[in-house]
């Protein structure tokens, strides 16, 4: 082999970063471009947050294992959406076959290639044609035939280039979802992208100023047809991801047979230290749960596809709802234009999306608490919904509870002609009736004025009464002191909270023990039976209790609750498991 074709760790370093950046300029192509496995119009976004993060992390070496480790690392803990996690694990198979020296010829690099598109097709649990996977295979194959015929590496590099170009064209025919949007798959066209930067650098002397072949990545004509896009329902609801940190090995098999059942587009990417698990499924709790037994989490989420969906798809909802996680009111009350925003706990330094990610076990660790929302994540969340929608209503948890509605307030500055924002100030189930009241004004009328003034009225006419179990929640959450609610739980003291008109926390009705607790709690559904015009029932990890609780009122009241649904974990953080709460809202 002639010494012009051996590539140094400078090289692959700067071809990776260059490959990184092209696919960060065409963020928006991508995200048009994306109608596989779900139409959920983030491939850009997301590939572009795994290129950014690979730019940041990634080190220098003139080891080039070494340098591709640090890549490997960047990458799974970047990765984001399905062909982010499928990415991650191309540069974990391209660092398994690279050398621990400074240089590298040719047949490696080949070997890198292969490597990398093998670990990516065993990351997926069922492997699609016509995705990332099938340009990556195309690439490695071509790359290795042609360097077997040709002497000269720059014919090889060439005609395997114009092979994958080829190939990623024809992903606008093999998948449906790709067909129906007239556009090539989004993964493939980003390997292609990466693949153009790459060899920009790697082979600059030889190809740099080939403008045509240069060029032959942004010739794919792409023509994404918006009128046929979305027309079929998502199979689950939130694309999740985990991320952990191993503490042993662990058995492949075991964790897919767990998983797999939950949900699709499962894809299982790892290294030597961390673990990766992306998956489309309606039970993200469960699979965070399960990560959990496999070393310490290091991150966990759970995008809403449906509410990405809705935001492309065409719909006569002129006026939007925003509502957060606090608010507790059944899913099956959302429309489409109701859109929640996901509050946040942080448990062991590793934020947990409320509803979503939380499970029973984490609230039992004393090291949790409510993490409130930045700017930029309000932002990033609200201004699709204010584009998409001619005007938005915007209801808040008590901001005497949370700084929520200051965020929204800095967001919603420089345009409030298109949001209305209105402060609760209530929480959890009553926050969740007036919610519930707001969907049915806007389902029967457009008129601002009316829907505001009808908001209004319903705040001023909603309770809540809380019945607790025990003080452990108040005290591992800071809201009592550790030695004051040592002093108050040896006197079994079991205070009955409600909300204040000015949208504070209070202690209406004193009781020691539960028994009188409860007697409280529906004493004070008794007094004002005559005056309820709708109430619902809400509890934490206590289906047994509400169900009793519903009985009770149901016969104290001559009518069941409006529904019965879980506690935001937001609140169970400081009222603790086991609690149960009414919200009702008085006739006018």
């Amino acid at each position: 082999m002639e010494s012009r074709d051996m590539l140094n760790s400078h090289q692959i370093y700067h071809g990776i970063m260059t490959g990184a950046e092209k696919i960060i300029e065409n963020s928006d192509l991508l995200n048009e471009s994306n109608g596989f496995p779900v139409p959920d119009r983030d491939t850009g976004n997301n590939l572009s947050y795994l290129m950014e993060y690979i730019g940041r992390q990634a080190k220098k070496s003139n080891n080039i294992n070494e340098m591709m480790g640090s890549v490997s690392n960047a990458a799974i803990i970047g990765a984001r959406g399905n062909s982010g996690a499928i990415f991650s694990q191309f540069f974990t198979g391209f660092e398994n076959q690279s050398p621990r020296g400074e240089s590298m010829d040719s047949e490696t690099l080949v070997s890198c290639f292969k490597s990398g598109y093998e670990y990516a097709y065993h990351a997926i649990k069922n492997p699609v044609e016509g995705t990332i996977l099938t340009a990556m295979r195309s690439f490695a194959d071509s790359f290795e035939l042609l360097l077997k015929k040709e002497a000269d590496l720059r014919q090889a590099i060439d005609g395997a280039f114009k092979t994958l170009v080829d190939t990623v064209k024809e992903t606008k025919y093999t998948l449906k979802a790709q067909s129906k949007l007239h556009a090539e798959d989004a993964g493939a066209i980003a390997f292609l992208y990466f693949i153009e930067g790459f060899l920009e650098i790697i082979m600059s002397d030889r190809i740099i100023t080939d403008k045509s072949y240069a060029d032959l990545g942004r010739n794919l004509e792409v023509s994404v047809d918006f009128e046929h896009s979305f027309d079929t329902d998502l199979a689950y609801r939130f694309c999740t991801e985990v991320l952990v940190k191993k503490k042993n090995s662990f058995n492949r098999t075991e964790l897919e047979g767990f998983i797999e059942p939950l949900g699709d587009s499962l894809v299982v990417s790892e290294n030597k230290e961390l673990l990766r698990i992306h998956v489309h499924t309606d039970e993200p709790k469960e699979v965070v749960k399960k990560m959990s037994s496999y070393g310490s989490i290091l991150e966990a989420k759970a995008d809403d596809m449906e509410m990405q969906y809705s935001l492309f798809r065409k719909h006569p909802d002129e006026i939007a709802l925003v509502i957060d996680t606090i608010a507790d009111l059944p899913d099956e009350e959302f429309p489409d234009f109701v859109y929640q925003l996901p509050m946040t706990l942080m448990a062991d330094k590793v934020s947990y999306q409320d509803k979503r990610t939380v499970y029973p076990e984490l609230l039992d660790k004393k090291r949790i608490s409510s993490s409130q929302l930045n700017r930029e994540q309000v932002r990033t969340f609200l201004e699709p919904i204010i584009k998409r929608h001619k005007h938005v209503v915007i209801l808040t948890v008590s901001s005497k509870m949370s700084g929520l509605y200051e965020r929204y307030e800095e967001v919603i500055h420089s345009d409030p002609d298109k949001v209305t924002l209105i402060d609760t100030k209530l929480n959890s189930v009553a926050q969740g009736l007036v919610a519930h009241r707001a969907i049915e004004l806007m389902s029967q009328t457009k008129d601002l004025k009316v829907i505001k003034e009808e908001i209004e009225s319903a705040i001023s006419r909603t309770k809540i009464y809380v019945s607790i179990l025990n003080l452990d929640g108040m005290v591992n959450s800071g809201r009592l002191s550790e030695r004051i609610g040592w002093i108050l739980k040896k006197s079994g003291f079991l205070p009955l909270i409600t909300i204040n008109k000015e949208g504070e926390g209070t202690v209406e009705g004193l009781a020691f023990n539960r028994k009188q607790n409860e007697k409280l709690f529906y004493k004070k559904a008794a007094s004002i039976k005559d005056k309820i015009e709708s109430y619902a029932l809400v509890h934490a990890y206590a289906p047994e209790r509400v169900h009793e609780a519903a009985e009770k009122l149901t016969e104290i009241l001559g009518k069941p609750p409006q529904y019965i649904e879980g506690i935001s974990s937001v609140v169970i953080n400081f009222a603790g498991i086991g609690s149960i709460a009414i919200g009702y809202t008085l006739k006018e």
